[in-house]
């Protein structure tokens, strides 16, 4: 079947929401069951492109290597100029409960596209480079929200502290952003502060953890966190 009218038939399936665990999906709507060969003519279409049929995915994972930062230029980096540089694992709810279409990236393009996470086969020419990278971002786009009430310095009194009593203290299940540094125990994470009826900007809650203890806390602005992300790999790998 021709690309185009694949794509163009695909343009309809809505996309629904989900938190941190993709196996916890809920609001289901029922639509049309793809086959797996409708889902490999999805190979080669652009990140932009796939945006445009499914919406934003429930979970990107991106895989960055330290030799690849070099290629990261702009006075403004947003998640979107990663996606030319790295390897993304992309989750999109079909609308079929339990299933989803997994999606890889690698140049801005598809590579593979899979059913759930049992179909992803080991033997890819990429895994490779997935085993060998050095961080790994988490991005949800369901994620806990900090209530504005709360103020920064209260936050800061939980320096010390293991990450998770503080994300039980604010109910918090998922970040918005989540760094790993794979070769340490060093976490970032980003949540996002409600915003309050005079405030315009949106701001997150920067953490930063070692060994699931609290190491620093400030806030952040939208606009500066991948400026922020990188920052501190730079600074780790320096």
């Amino acid at each position: 079947m021709d690309k185009k009218l694949i794509i163009t038939t695909l343009i309809f399936f809505t996309l629904l929401y989900c938190g941190c665990e993709i196996s916890n999906l809920n609001n289901y709507k029922n639509t049309v069951k793809l086959a797996t060969s409708d889902i490999k003519q999805l190979i080669g279409v652009t990140y932009d492109d796939i945006d445009k049929i499914y919406g934003a995915p429930e979970k990107s994972t991106y895989y960055v290597n330290k030799s690849d930062l070099s290629s990261l230029q702009g006075n403004y980096i947003t998640l979107r100029d990663f996606n030319h540089h790295f390897i993304i694992k992309a989750y999109y709810n079909t609308g079929d409960k339990d299933a989803y279409i997994v999606l890889w990236y690698k140049n801005n393009k598809v590579i593979e596209a899979l059913f759930n996470e049992t179909d992803i086969i080991s033997k890819d020419s990429f895994c490779s480079e997935v085993n060998n990278t050095d961080f790994k971002i988490d991005y949800f786009s369901s994620s806990s929200h900090l209530r504005n009430k709360y103020n920064l310095e209260e936050y800061k009194t939980y320096i010390g502290d293991n990450i998770y009593s503080f994300n039980k203290k604010y109910n918090l299940s998922c970040p918005k952003i989540a760094v790993n540094f794979l070769n340490s125990n060093k976490i970032l994470y980003f949540y996002y502060i409600d915003k309050s009826k005079n405030e315009y900007e949106d701001n997150y809650l920067f953490i930063v953890s070692n060994n699931n203890k609290i190491t620093y806390i400030n806030t952040v602005n939208s606009s500066k966190i991948c400026e922020t992300i990188l920052e501190y790999i730079k600074k780790d790998i320096g």
